[in-house]
């Protein structure tokens, strides 16, 4: 199955986050759980949600290794750590990114777009930038779809 890639430049922004080491299924029965958590804090403090939910991957997440995964919401205003909540400023960068569709919105077939996605960074010899704690990570869109996203020193043609 072909997928197309792109390539999105990120600014910088503020995120609210949870990380856990967690395991396929119970990361996705935690998973509406912690969003709730976030999505609180940030009103309790009468800030405001900014994007959709991602989730960064510092390790493999699967039956068997746990990541750890951090879930992060981003926003704006002024909100303080507080416990397992963590505050930090996701910094500009730029990835390699594709679009989940149809049955590879969903966990197994979802693997299949992770193998292209690191494929295709391969292929075209693109470096990943994992500095500042970043790496690969999903997007989380309202419509139930995902972008995968794969962190880049350069883009293929070297612009910004």
């Amino acid at each position: 199955m072909p997928f197309t890639f792109s390539e999105v430049e990120y600014p910088a922004q503020m995120v609210v986050s949870i990380r856990r080491n967690i395991k396929v299924p119970a990361f996705h029965q935690a998973l509406p759980i912690i969003l709730h958590q976030l999505w609180d804090h940030i009103a309790t403090h009468d800030a405001q949600i900014t994007g959709v939910p991602i989730a960064l991957y510092h390790g493999p997440v699967n039956e068997k290794e746990d990541g750890p995964v951090e879930i992060c919401v981003p926003f704006s205003g002024l909100v303080p750590p507080t416990g397992t909540i963590k505050v930090r400023e996701l910094p500009a960068h730029k990835t390699v990114q594709v679009r989940t569709f149809g049955e590879y919105n969903e966990y197994p077939k979802l693997l299949e777009m992770w193998d292209a996605i690191g494929t295709y960074v391969q292929e075209k010899n693109l470096e990943p930038n994992w500095d500042f704690d970043m790496t690969t990570y999903e997007i989380w869109h309202e419509d139930k779809t995902m972008a995968i996203c794969w962190s880049i020193r350069e883009f293929v043609s070297g612009s910004a």
